[in-house]
């Protein structure tokens, strides 16, 4: 799970029967909070579907994902199961590539 707002960022990974793995909050700075508002626009998000899951419900080995946005107040949140918007994966290497990068300083 990703979370945006005004610069934090929460991500909290969960393992496949939703037990907590991880849960780390981040500060990003101006140029990471742009990078970020950059790769929301490229990946086309104000056009994603509130959810995105796989027709299948009998298989349940993929990824359960939710990105919640917060701003001017509001929140969306978007989530899915084993299937994901077209350029989920353009916003999603972004905030990993960021955070992973944070993580290394």
């Amino acid at each position: 799970m990703f979370r945006f707002d005004d610069g934090l960022v929460e991500v909290t990974y969960f393992d496949y029967d939703e037990t907590l793995v991880s849960h780390t909050e981040y500060t990003f700075s101006e140029d990471q909070q742009k990078e970020l508002r950059e790769a929301c626009y490229a990946s086309r998000l104000p056009l994603w579907r509130g959810s995105y899951y796989d027709p299948n419900p009998g298989y349940t080995d993929g990824e359960v994902w939710i990105i919640t946005i917060g701003y001017d107040n509001r929140e969306r949140v978007i989530s899915g199961s084993s299937a994901y918007p077209r350029l989920y994966h353009t916003l999603y290497d972004t905030a990993k590539a960021i955070t992973d990068a944070m993580e290394a300083e």
